[in-house]
């Protein structure tokens, strides 16, 4: 149930043009939570978090200024995975290197 939340999430994500305000909010919701959470599962359940994830990072590249409070909320989402293989290890790195780029 949580890759069909998260891949209708990134779907709407890739469609609308959200605002900061939307992303603040997005930030609280319990949607990263459970991207973090499915992150360190089997694929396709971690490719679904990734993207969600992803999607949220280019969204908010597309802003002059990104939240703090969605920044936040990613590098603790970051912080707290535990990959135990190596295409967690991958989807990790990949993340991470997308949050860069996207905050830079």
């Amino acid at each position: 149930m949580t890759a069909l939340r998260l891949g209708a999430a990134t779907q709407w994500l890739c469609v609308c043009e959200p605002t900061a305000e939307l992303l603040s909010a997005l930030a609280a919701t319990p949607l990263l939570e459970a991207a973090a959470s499915a992150l360190p599962s089997e694929p396709p359940n971690s490719d679904t978090a990734a993207s969600f994830i992803e999607a949220v990072l280019e969204k908010s590249q597309l802003r002059s200024e990104c939240p703090e409070q969605l920044v936040s909320a990613v590098m603790r989402l970051l912080a707290l995975v535990q990959p135990v293989d190596p295409h967690g290890r991958d989807v990790l790195c990949r993340l991470a290197v997308a949050a860069l780029l996207a905050w830079r």
